[in-house]
């Protein structure tokens, strides 16, 4: 009895993210189809990839920092009373 009510819950959970396997001895489980994982591809990974988020932190990293950089080496270049751009004359 267990197994049918394992085996129905499992082709629940397992529609469109894998297929449901099993044998009469054994407990069915899901083979999934990426990105999902877990018994019943009850979970999905997505962008796991460790480049993706180092990325992603560069480039925050850069957006946030530089315009900050620049608003501080523009004042300090005013506070000198130096020209914004070099003098070529």
């Amino acid at each position: 009895m267990w197994w049918t009510v394992e085996l129905s819950r499992c082709a629940h959970h397992c529609l469109n993210r894998g297929s449901c396997w099993g044998t009469s001895h054994s407990q069915p489980s899901c083979r999934c189809h990426a990105p999902f994982k877990g018994r019943y591809c009850e979970i999905e990974e997505v962008y796991n990839e460790w480049w993706f988020w180092t990325v992603i932190g560069l480039v925050g990293f850069l957006l946030i920092i530089l315009p900050i950089i620049m608003f501080l080496f523009l004042r300090s270049q005013k506070k000198k009373g130096l020209k914004s751009g070099p003098d070529f004359l």
